[in-house]
């Protein structure tokens, strides 16, 4: 199928149908929504507040635009505490960015762009505030609720961000990285979430990503006020909020053992969730059948995130593809087989000797 998709930028009004005819009530009904929206469209279009032109960052947000974007080396480089504090944009587009076709990704238009979207859903929210205020238990006396439920509306409804069904391919970076999203308004369960997080940073929202076996969502988790609400990030607008009990059984089911010992159903640390992005170069080179690539970008996903157990199994499979001796054949078959498998090496935190330490773990397993 052709990837030429059409791009949205802005909301589209409900069109009137010219075939009907509108009584008397319903023509000055019509003139009145039509009046109503016409003073509405000025005052927008005075300050500058429309989906497809809105207003960038808000002046007290911490988050720099990179006018002279970092390489993933550099921003691996940063301590902890300031590498918690990335524009997630800058960073996945930094690991993007390792991709040949990727390389002149203007990092700053994207940057630019989700400041905007950011921007249209505050105000979409403060617009409607008043819905919560008047009637809280429709929201589940939640306001993160009802903030998450707005964001969720504007991304699906008014930017037309939806789940891509029908044409996704690892080797494809736009179903893997955010500029896809932002681009062609389509992505997957591993870039939908990115916008969500995105947009949380400039409104200062507590959103983290989450992974399952073969499944990435999102989630409000704010550690101040013990406020935990689980976004489900691919579907077609409006807000989906699965338990994490859906999870443990959707969309495999999960060990119990690998919730405790592995990051599963944890809120990621920005780290934690780079390890997610540097193995979809794994992907990427596996479906390019560079093997050597795929094994270091699935080693250095690793490295960031021992305790991930989803990396590992990434790394094992691609490892297979090189020479499956490297593991004991049972009855265990497809990824099943390395979810069983002992635990993965340790990976020493400097990035030069990543592929010795796979070196290392090959020779030590043939």
């Amino acid at each position: 199928m052709s990837r030429n998709k059409k791009s949205h930028t802005g909301t589209r009004p409900r069109a009137i149908d010219s075939t009907r005819p509108l009584s008397r009530r319903r023509c000055l009904l019509a003139l009145g929504w039509a009046a109503t929206a016409t003073l509405a469209g000025l005052a927008l279009a005075a300050s500058g507040l429309n989906p497809s032109s809105a207003p960038l960052r808000d002046t007290s947000s911490t988050l720099p635009t990179a006018s002279s974007p970092r390489s993933l080396h550099e921003l691996l480089a940063l301590p902890d505490d300031l590498f918690e504090k990335l524009d997630i944009v800058e960073l996945n587009l930094a690991v993007a960015r390792e991709i040949p076709e990727c390389r002149d990704l203007d990092v700053a238009r994207y940057q630019r762009t989700v400041d905007e979207w950011a921007a249209w859903v505050k105000h979409e929210i403060d617009r409607h505030m008043y819905r919560f205020e008047q009637d809280p238990g429709n929201y589940k006396n939640s306001q993160a609720y009802f903030c998450a439920s707005m964001m969720s509306t504007v991304i699906g409804q008014d930017y037309r961000v939806h789940y891509d069904l029908l044409d996704f391919s690892f080797e494809q970076p736009e179903d893997q990285f955010i500029h896809g999203v932002i681009d062609q308004r389509t992505g997957t369960c591993v870039s939908l979430p990115l916008i969500y997080i995105a947009i949380g940073q400039r409104l200062g929202y507590p959103i983290r990503a989450v992974t399952t076996p073969g499944h990435t969502f999102c989630r409000w988790d704010d550690p101040k006020t013990g406020e935990r609400l689980n976004i489900e990030a691919a579907n077609q607008g409006g807000l989906t909020d699965h338990p994490d009990e859906y999870y443990r059984h959707w969309p495999y089911e999960v060990d119990p053992r690998w919730e405790r010992e592995h990051h599963i159903l944890k809120s990621l640390t920005m780290r934690e969730h780079a390890s997610i992005m540097v193995g979809c170069l794994g992907a990427y080179y596996v479906e390019k059948q560079d093997y050597p690539a795929a094994i270091r970008w699935d080693g250095l996903a690793c490295w960031l995130d021992p305790a991930n157990r989803s990396g590992f199994v990434s790394l094992c499979m691609t490892i297979d593809h090189i020479s499956p001796r490297y593991f004991n054949a049972d009855e265990l078959s497809g990824r099943k087989k390395y979810w069983k498998l002992t635990p993965n090496p340790s990976f020493t935190r400097d990035e030069a000797l990543v592929d010795d330490a796979v070196k290392r773990y090959l020779d030590k397993r043939g």
